[in-house]
Formats: C-alpha cells, structure tokens, sequence
C-alpha cells in the first residue's frame, strides 16, 4: 500500500477545521500521512490541531509557523513528506471519504503522474460510476489544462506523484495564483494524466473564483506575473496556438471584470493597462458574446448590468 501525504495550510479556519479533519478519519484508504501546517493562525486553529494529533491513528505531523501565506505553508509540508503520492487540501474544504481509494485503484494498475478529480459544493451528492480520460505527453496535459475543465488550474482535487512534484516548489512572491504557477509546472514534468469525473473534492466555494478575490493592486499583480509566467512557458511548446489565446484572453478578462464592477481602476491601474493589453491581443480568437462583453467593458454601468444579469440566469 502506498503511503499518500495530505498537505493542509491552515490560518484561522477554526469553524470548518474540526469538519476538515473528520473527513480524514473517514476515509477507506488508512495508509495516510497528515501534515498540518498552522501559518500564524490567531484563533483556535492551532489548538484543534494540536489536539487531533494527539488522537488520530495517522501518521501526523504539525508545523507552526509565522503567517507567510499558502505557498509557504504548502512548500514546509513538501519539505517533510514522506508519501509516494501528494494530495492538497484546503482547511475550509473536505473530502469524500472514498477519495484516496478511488485514486490508489487507479495509480495500481498504470503510472501515473497525477490524477484530476471532480469539485462538489454538495458533500451529500453520491456516485456509483464515473468516467475517466487519459492525457499523455506534456502537451496534451498542458492543452488540457489551458481549457480548465478536466484538469483545473488550482492544485486542490489532485492526487499528485510525489516524484514529479519533489523538484517544484509555490512561488512565495505571488499571492493570488501561487497555485496556478505550481500546477503548469507540474503538467510541464508530467508524461501521464488521469482526470475523473467523481466529485470526490468538496468545498464551499468554487476555487479560484472572483468571488473570494480581494480586489487590489498587489493582487491584480500577482495575476498579471501568474499570465506572464503562462505566456512565457508555453510560447515555444507545440501548444494549439488558439486554445493559448482563449486562455490568455479568459483569464485577463475575468480580472478586468472585477476590476470594472468594484470601481477600482484607479487603484489598479498599470496592472489594468496590462491586463488590458492581453485581451487586445487575443480578442479575435474568442466567441462573440465574450467580443460583446469585451466591448461593453468600457462602459462600467452598462457593463456592471449585464454582469448581475449574467449572475442571476447562471446561478
């Protein structure tokens, strides 16, 4: 039986940690290392953890240490692992209790590099069959990671090889995106993935949303270094030219978005102009309605309309 290392970031989830956790003990594979890694947390985080290393029948390990954010937290627990294989998980986030299973059926049969899963905000939604679809190669594995469906641009619902990912570090000095930097690297070392349509990640909310962006200069920032690091990465692979632009193009466009409907343009500027200048670029290469809302961008009010329109047919 493979040992799988589960990697958690903590700062103050004290209200979803103990839930966290508890999925944990649930799960049907027990071959399992835990690292907990408090990242300066001021509530009764710690205090949990502490607490359930003293109790679980896991391997568990706990590192607490200043607050230096997600990549940090998530590098100190790469640092220790023991696992053959690596899975993320975010502290306000839990796992079906069939998950690393599910994963170690699949990774007894062939090698794999990783293995996608599906994400779930109904911890109650249930599942007897699910598909899977194979990628080989680093190209086919970065192509589908630019469409974002099958293999997601976050590293949460992933079942990673340990040594793939031994060499790859988060990047400390970007603070929205880390994750997404990470994962492209790990696509570029892959020869073969899995991805699986199980809901076997679930959270509340969807990852990587504008929804739980703070709005701001440093972190518009940090998204304009995650696309530069894309574009440069990717400009000389055999990647689908197109599939490149769209993803360029999507990306930069969500973040105008919520740049344009928090009226924040001011603040975010140069990053704005950068971003901007991305959409330009790629702005044939993308469907009519995100032509129109492109255009309408540049008239906030109307701009701001059409989005809580958007909003209420799509939830």
């Amino acid at each position: 039986m493979y040992l799988i290392s589960i990697i958690i970031p903590i700062y103050n989830k004290e209200k979803y940690l103990i839930r966290c956790l508890d999925s944990l003990e649930k799960q049907t594979y027990k071959n399992l290392e835990i690292i907990l890694v408090d990242d300066g947390s001021n509530d009764g985080s710690l205090e949990i953890c502490r607490k359930y290393k003293n109790k679980t029948k896991y391997l568990c390990k706990l590192i607490s240490q200043d607050n230096y954010g997600p990549s940090s937290a998530r590098n100190a627990g790469l640092d220790i692992a023991l696992g053959e294989y690596i899975v993320f998980l975010d502290a306000d986030d839990f796992l079906d209790e069939r998950c690393i299973e599910i994963c170690n059926s699949i990774i007894e049969t062939e090698k794999i590099d990783f293995i996608e899963f599906d994400f779930s905000v109904n911890e109650k939604k249930r599942f007897d069959k699910y598909m899977l679809s194979s990628f080989s190669g680093n190209v086919s594995i970065c192509e589908g990671l630019l469409c974002d469906k099958q293999i997601k641009t976050v590293v949460c619902g992933a079942f990673y090889s340990y040594d793939i990912i031994k060499k790859i570090r988060f990047r400390p000095d970007i603070k929205w995106g880390e994750d997404s930097c990470f994962k492209l690297d790990v696509c570029m070392q892959s020869k073969k993935a899995i991805s699986i349509d199980a809901p076997l990640y679930i959270n509340c909310t969807e990852p990587n949303t504008l929804s739980r962006m703070e709005c701001n200069s440093q972190v518009i920032k940090a998204i304009a270094i995650m696309l530069n690091y894309y574009m440069n990465t990717l400009e000389n692979m055999d990647i689908n030219e197109r599939m490149l632009q769209r993803f360029m193009f999507n990306r930069s466009f969500a973040y105008l978005s919520l740049i344009t409907i928090e009226g924040k343009r001011e603040i975010c500027e140069q990053e704005y102009k950068e971003l901007l200048n991305y959409c330009k670029k790629n702005f044939f290469y993308v469907d009519i309605v995100h032509k129109i809302a492109y255009i309408t961008l540049f008239f906030p009010k109307l701009f701001s309309l059409m989005r809580k329109i958007y909003d209420v047919f799509n939830r």
